[in-house]
């Protein structure tokens, strides 16, 4: 059974790093700050979340980012207005070059990737910048097993796999949330990172967090982080209340 944190642990955690001299506050996108739905275009996004991520970016020292795994156009395709918020999509690497040799293996990849799901009801490859997914939710349960076996095969030398939930990305960058929230915490300066995922991608980022930081993990699933919440509303009732103790424990 899986056990979440409770109040009082989490008012507890929160205080340890509200009151860092230089906090980063980041989270991922679907399945903890917006629903999931079958049209990847039209998920329920949490306004208030939202919202408390935008107060915390407006306070001193302290600096948000929504870190997806979309590519970025359909990452602020969906969010919406989010102000002064970071954008961060592709897991972080989108803008990088990639070399011909990089260049090839990816177009090799994704015919095969396109001949995997050729014929299958409800499967098909999104193509990003530098990734590639196979997207398998619509897909008739008792065909998962096969369909992610015969995937992972093709993560040959120089293809790095991420699984997540009826998902399998590709891609010939070894960028992760992990990766970039290490550049990130460089970048601002940030004594103290908080990072919220519901996702095995976000273990990515849960592995990059030091003892001064804060991970908390939406959902069930194993983890690395220091906290559990239950859904999309607990990281709004959590976000509000980070808001607020920021607020009063932030330096001047």
């Amino acid at each position: 059974m899986t056990s979440y944190s409770s109040p009082a642990d989490i008012t507890s955690a929160l205080t340890r790093v509200a009151g860092a001299p230089t906090l980063l506050v980041v989270s991922d996108f679907d399945g903890t700050l917006a629903g999931f739905s079958t049209d990847a275009l039209h998920v329920p996004v949490n306004r208030e979340s939202i919202a408390a991520l935008q107060a915390l970016g407006n306070l001193p020292n302290t600096h948000t980012a929504i870190l997806s795994g979309r590519h970025l156009a359909g990452l602020a395709q969906v969010a919406g207005d989010v102000g002064d918020i970071q954008l961060v999509g592709s897991h972080g690497a989108e803008g990088i070059t990639l070399t011909s040799e990089q260049s090839e293996k990816l177009e090799q990849l994704t015919g095969q990737l396109e001949a995997l799901v050729d014929g299958i009801d409800g499967a098909f490859i999104e193509h990003k910048p530098v990734h590639r997914v196979l997207h398998y939710r619509k897909v008739s349960p008792d065909l998962h097993e096969g369909l992610v076996e015969r995937a992972t095969a093709l993560a040959t030398d120089g293809v790095h796999l991420t699984h997540g939930k009826c998902i399998e990305e590709f891609s010939v960058l070894d960028v992760t949330k992990g990766t970039w929230i290490t550049q990130a915490r460089e970048n601002y300066s940030a004594d103290a990172v908080v990072f919220l995922g519901d996702d095995f991608t976000d273990e990515n980022g849960m592995r990059a967090l030091g003892p001064n930081d804060l991970g908390v993990r939406v959902g069930d699933g194993e983890t690395l982080a220091h906290l559990r919440v239950t859904d999309v509303d607990a990281v709004e009732t959590f976000l509000k209340e980070l808001l607020q103790m920021r607020r009063t424990l932030s330096p001047a």
